[in-house]
């Protein structure tokens, strides 16, 4: 299990309240609502470094959001169901963009086999 990952500044100061991030009263300091736009901040980052095809930025906010999950639970964050869908929406799309990079990489290793296979023959064959 990873530890819970102290958002940094400026994903702090970009990150803006939205209609639907945390239900009223659900922390009286705001942590609820900070923790939960904490984490749509990372899971939109997360999928746009998936679309780029950066799988480590990937992996790095994974446990980021690992983190951010655990801290948002700790802090009683509730979402109503527009947030809800919102996180699900995020959370869904980048594993559709990280298949979509499997795909891609299966079918390089696929290439690559071939001409292997390709360069045998010729080899083979003088």
């Amino acid at each position: 299990m990873t530890t819970p990952a102290e958002p940094s500044a400026t994903a702090r100061a970009t990150t803006r309240a939205a209609p639907g991030d945390a239900t009223p009263g659900a922390a009286a300091s705001g942590d609820a609502a900070a923790c939960v736009r904490a984490l749509t901040a990372a899971l939109a980052e997360q999928l746009d470094a998936a679309r780029r095809g950066d799988l480590d930025r990937v992996e790095g906010l994974a446990r980021r959001v690992d983190g951010l999950v655990a801290e948002a639970r700790a802090a009683g964050a509730r979402l109503d169901e527009a947030g809800r869908r919102r996180l699900l929406d995020l959370h869904g799309r980048v594993g559709l963009a990280l298949a979509q990079q499997r795909s891609e990489v299966a079918e390089q290793r696929e290439r690559i086999a071939g001409g292997k296979r390709t360069a045998q023959a010729y080899r083979h064959a003088k």
